[in-house]
Parts: structure tokens; C-alpha cells; sequence
């Protein structure tokens, strides 16, 4: 179930950016996605698509493939204040910082 979970979300993480439309397209109900991931992860289903999300960017951040806010957009934030405000929880720095070589 996990698997199926974390294969769903890696095949578009912008589509598949709902824990609940993700459970729908998978067929187990969210409270038990939220327990697997809880158990095997230490975070929610929700946090570890949105922790995801993040992840997928801090690659190209890092090579400067793309701008902050090129970023933010490819992974579905529209306010770049939000998305800095998530990546420096992640990681305990910005994007700016990855793109300057702060880090």
C-alpha cells in the first residue's frame, strides 16, 4: 500500500498533491495512509507529500536549472514567500541561499 502510495505521488507531484485524491486513486482511505506513513515515516501522509514536493526541487535549485520562483510554480505554490517559508523549515536554509552557494 505504502509502495503504491509513494509510486502514485512520484508519477506527477503536482497532480497527485491531495493525500485524499491520492487514497481515492489507490483505493485505501486516508486515515490509514496517514497511520502507514505515520508508523513507517514519523510524518503524515500529508507532510510527506508536501516534504516531497520540497524535495523535488532542491536538486535543481542546487544546479541553478531553475529560479526560486520557477520552483516554487513547478511544484504548485503561487506565493513565494510561502514556499521559501517551507523550503527553510525543510532544510534550514532558502533556496536563495542553495542558489548562492550558501549551503
Amino acid at each position: 500500500t505504502v509502495t503504491r502510495i509513494k509510486n502514485m505521488i512520484g508519477l506527477d507531484v503536482i497532480e497527485n498533491s491531495d493525500a485524499r485524491e491520492v487514497c481515492a486513486k489507490v483505493g485505501v482511505s486516508l486515515g490509514r495512509a496517514h497511520r502507514l506513513f505515520r508508523e513507517l515515516y514519523g510524518v503524515t501522509l500529508s507532510r510527506f507529500i508536501h516534504n516531497y514536493k520540497i524535495e523535488h526541487v532542491y536538486a535543481p535549485t542546487q544546479a541553478r536549472v531553475c529560479n526560486v520562483s520557477q520552483c516554487a510554480f513547478e511544484v504548485g505554490y503561487t506565493d513565494i514567500v510561502h514556499f521559501i517559508a517551507a523550503f527553510k523549515k525543510q532544510y534550514n536554509c532558502t533556496p536563495g541561499d542553495i542558489l548562492h552557494g550558501k549551503r
